[in-house]
């Protein structure tokens, strides 16, 4: 393995991480599905924006190890990566920073935000707090085909707040594989894009998920998830539907002035959800950030039986970047 794709490697066990640490801070005896990459996307465009201590913090937490100029290129390639699915698998991906008309960004992030993420800006007047709201939520639900139709409310939108960053992951519509250790068994579906693809870990004892979780890392997760062992399988998979939302809010110390000058953090929203079924997958995920002032296959053999009947674990990859993480119970 090269210098540069054992770099990579890292890089990508490192996200798998970040996906895996925000799972354990779940509610693990309700559903939840949530999208590591649409995170991971906005705060990137949050990184953009930061300087010093702030900006080594988000490059650690979500690519420890890593330099500023790594940390872009890996999130920037798998933006791109995502833009030019094919094959019969739609990706709507798209990075969009609503700003304050009284508080523009300063022009060479907007130029840095274009040029890594491909993000585009619209300047608002937050002052008419309807209309802003209108405006962000028209524009994820149309970016997501109507699964998610509102993201921030009116109440939000207050006289501080500078900016809005919009990132949302929209995919959706097999061969099958398989594979199993001590404590999974793990059934893949590919779609016609067989970069992508459906992983259901359904672990060994029933009704263990909380703990064989508890087992599970990032490199052991990435080893399980670059199977391409193909098998006949006799599959039972539930239904799923799934739809949650996490905030979460960051300090006044944060240095963001890559952006503006004495702004800060005041909120992360994410929204995610995902459809399982005969048909296929649906799968679709928004994260904002808000910016606020500081003054503010076959075999012939016996097939496989595959029966999820008790709590599982999943995820919707790309290659095998956990796009989506989720549990159904």
């Amino acid at each position: 393995m090269s210098d540069n794709q054992e770099k990579m490697a890292l890089l990508l066990e490192s996200e798998t991480n970040f996906g895996l640490s925000l799972l354990r801070q779940q509610d693990l005896s309700n559903s939840t599905i949530f999208s590591p990459v649409s995170i991971a996307l906005a705060l990137s465009l949050v990184h953009l924006a930061a300087k010093g201590e702030t900006r080594n913090q988000i490059r650690d937490a979500l690519a420890k190890g890593s330099t500023d100029e790594e940390f872009e290129a890996h999130f920037s390639a798998l933006n791109s990566a995502l833009l030019n699915a094919t094959k019969g698998t739609e990706v709507n991906i798209a990075n969009h920073i609503f700003s304050s008309d009284s508080h523009p960004p300063k022009p060479q992030y907007l130029l840095d935000a274009q040029k890594l993420y491909h993000a585009n800006a619209s300047s608002l007047d937050f002052s008419n707090t309807d209309a802003t709201a209108d405006a962000i939520n028209a524009f994820v639900k149309e970016n997501t085909k109507g699964h998610i139709k509102e993201i921030v409310k009116p109440l939000s939108i207050t006289p501080d707040l500078i900016a809005v960053l919009v990132d949302f992951l929209h995919a959706f519509r097999a061969t099958k594989r398989f594979i199993e250790t001590d404590t999974w068994q793990v059934a893949q579906f590919a779609y016609k894009d067989d970069t992508f693809s459906f992983h259901v870990f359904l672990p060994k004892t029933r009704f263990g998920l909380a703990e064989a979780l508890k087992g599970l890392n990032a490199a052991t997760l990435q080893q399980l998830l670059a199977n391409n062992e193909t098998e006949l399988l006799n599959v039972h998979l539930p239904k799923i539907h799934i739809e949650i939302g996490i905030r979460d809010a960051f300090e006044q110390n944060a240095d963001l002035s890559n952006f503006a000058d004495e702004i800060y953090v005041s909120k992360v929203t994410h929204k995610a959800l995902i459809d399982v079924d005969e048909d296929g997958t649906t799968a679709a995920a928004a994260t904002t950030v808000d910016f606020m002032t500081k003054s503010a296959i076959m075999h012939l053999k016996e097939p496989i039986v595959f029966k999820a009947d008790h709590p599982f674990l999943f995820v919707l990859a790309k290659d095998t970047h956990p796009l989506f993480i989720g549990t159904h119970v």
